[in-house]
């Protein structure tokens, strides 16, 4: 094709302008910009178990990569334990840490969209690094947390 000619018609949605669009060498099109994807429903880290600082809520040491570690206050997605100051609050804090003990040192830290809930805990799942049951359903099968939503 020479420097003049017209192109064969582009497809439809073709940022060129369609049919009858005069490509040259100086041509300047309209180029589609890449858009940014959007922003996942989940975040996974690594992540060690600094303190358990009751049945569901854990201060932790995520890996954010690029030799980055960060300490976060994490509750646990989808439970509610009771809290310390009851025999059944320190019943679950004690499975907890008896948890950490027997299925760490490394865990997947999960986050939903990295958000805190009121308390400016993030909300989490925290799952053995080599798979298994992640502690929020340990505790709820054990009997020392409910269903929340």
């Amino acid at each position: 094709m020479s420097d003049e000619q017209v192109a064969p018609t582009p497809p439809a949605g073709d940022p060129a302008g369609g049919a009858g669009h005069v490509h040259t060498g100086r041509c300047r099109c309209i180029k589609p910009k890449a858009t940014a994807p959007a922003a996942p429903d989940l975040y996974v880290y690594a992540a060690t178990v600094a303190k358990v600082v009751d049945g569901d809520t854990l201060d932790l040491m995520a890996d954010l990569g690029f030799a980055i570690t960060v300490k976060v206050r994490a509750r646990l997605v989808g439970v509610y334990a009771p809290e310390l100051g009851t025999p059944e609050g320190a019943a679950a804090a004690d499975f907890t840490r008896a948890w950490v003990a027997e299925h760490g040192p490394g865990f997947l830290l999960k986050t939903s969209r990295d958000r805190k809930e009121r308390y400016g805990r993030y909300l989490a799942t925290l799952t053995p690094v080599g798979g298994g049951q992640d502690l929020g359903a340990a505790l709820l099968a054990a009997g020392h947390a409910t269903a929340q939503d």
